[in-house]
Order: C-alpha cells, then structure tokens, then sequence
C-alpha cells in the first residue's frame, strides 16, 4: 500500500531559516544554451552552465544562471555533481538579491540525496518516509517529507491515491484549491500538485507534491513541501531547485533540461 505524506504535517510545521542575506547586485546574461523548465511549468533560459558529459549524463557542474522567460526573476549559484552548492543569489523583481548557502543532504539509510539552502533535523516516519525539519528560524515556515517506496505505483492506482491524499487534506481541517501537472521526460511520467491551504483560521499555506515512479522503475517517489510563510516566489523557486536534484540512489529523479529531451 502506497503511503500518503499529508497526514503528518498538522502536527510537523516547522520554522525554518534560508540564512538568506540582502544584496545588491549586477547580473551579466551570457548567450542561453540551454532551457530550464522548473516544476511548476515556469520556464527559464541559461547561461554561464556546462554539463560534466554533455552527451550523456547532462550532470551540472561549475557556475548556472538562470533567467525567467516569463518575469523579472533571476538566479545564480554554482553545482557539484550535479546538486547546488555553496553560495546561491536569487535576483528579485526590485532588485534586490536574496543569498542562501547550500549543502547536500543524504538521508542515513543513504537512498536519496539533494541540495537544500538550510542545515536539517530528520526524523523516520516508517521504513519509506523521512520528515525533514530545520535548526533555525529566520524567513519562513516549510516541513519536507520525501517517500521513496520500493512499490511502483500503477496507472490503476494513481486517481485512488489522488482522492485520499486530498482526503487526508480535509482530515487535518485545511479547505484547499488545487492546480495539477503532469510532466512528461522521455518514457517517464511525473506528477505535480500545487495546493493552496486555508486553515479553519482562514490563514494560507502552500503544499507542493512531485511524485512518481523514478525513471530507472525501481522506486516510488513523493517529495512534498508545506509552505506557511511570505516569499511565495523565492520558495517556489528553492523548491524547483531542491526536487530537480533529488538522486535516488546514483540516479536523477527528474532531469529539468527540455533541450535535453
């Protein structure tokens, strides 16, 4: 039986810090050799970015850019191995940057890997589910839950499983309006759902899922964000950024490259 993250997060919402400093700052835009489309469908040209193989494992390395096709947004930082590392800006539409450090996070049973721009406690849920939480407090209210569950999920069961995870929405008093995607790479299929929450106070909240069967069809994956807190935008796009470098075991869960298609 598949699992449903939702019905912790009553009970897990914690606040955490992005250690996000204001700056200034000039960004160059080389010439795009690439576009990024990010989980919610939004899309972005590239520049400064080479891939460690470009014909075959398309792994990021060194300093990326990315320019908004759609808005005033920009953001910066480099990867290693394909995770972000380091320093990373993000350029707002007033001009003013937002910086957080990244670092790489291996659960300890060492099934998945990928980058977040905050230090983490974790706890185990169950044997599939892990609940990620923060040590500081500075921006925003987030809980992570990634579940990777050694049972695929069929085509049969996918509407069962959107039905009560929507279900276990309303169980935890949330009223909710929901947008869904579907993501087509290659012979894999991804699925995304953006939520917006109301507590029985009528205060907002964002809930972000992609799940999925990882490409190489050994694992069923959710990775879920619950969001109550301001910078809408910024957190968007650190989601974007941490779900796109998610590695189950040594291999990528979603590739964001639509060139690389």
């Amino acid at each position: 039986m598949l699992k449903i993250c939702f019905l912790s997060f009553a009970l897990a919402i914690y606040c955490i810090g992005c250690g996000l400093r204001n700056n200034k700052v000039e960004v160059e835009t080389n010439d795009a050799r690439e576009v990024y489309e990010n989980i919610f469908g939004e899309r972005y040209l590239v520049a400064n970015g080479s891939f460690l193989d470009q014909k075959k494992d398309r792994v990021e390395t060194g300093l990326w850019q990315y320019t908004s096709l759609e808005r005033t947004f920009v953001f910066f930082g480099n990867y290693t191995n394909g995770l972000p590392t380091g320093e990373w800006t993000f350029l707002l539409s007033d001009g003013v940057g937002l910086t957080s450090q990244w670092d790489v996070y291996s659960n300890k049973l060492g099934i998945f890997s990928f980058s977040v721009p905050f230090a983490l406690l974790d706890s185990t849920v169950d044997a599939t589910m892990f609940k990620l939480t923060t040590l500081n407090d500075s921006l925003v209210k987030v809980t992570i839950i990634v579940n990777v569950d050694d049972k695929l999920l069929t085509k049969e069961e996918r509407g069962k499983f959107d039905s009560e995870s929507e279900i276990g929405i309303r169980e935890q008093g949330y009223t909710f309006e929901g947008r869904k995607r579907q993501i087509k790479k290659r012979d894999n299929e991804y699925f995304f759902d953006e939520y917006l929450l109301k507590d029985s106070l009528n205060k907002p909240a964002k809930l972000y899922r992609l799940y999925g069967n990882d490409p190489q069809k050994k694992y069923f994956v959710e990775f879920t964000l619950f969001h109550a807190g301001p910078k809408v935008d910024l957190v968007k796009a650190i989601y974007s950024l941490m779900a796109t470098s998610l590695y189950i075991g040594k291999g990528r869960f979603l590739n964001p490259y639509v060139l690389s298609e």
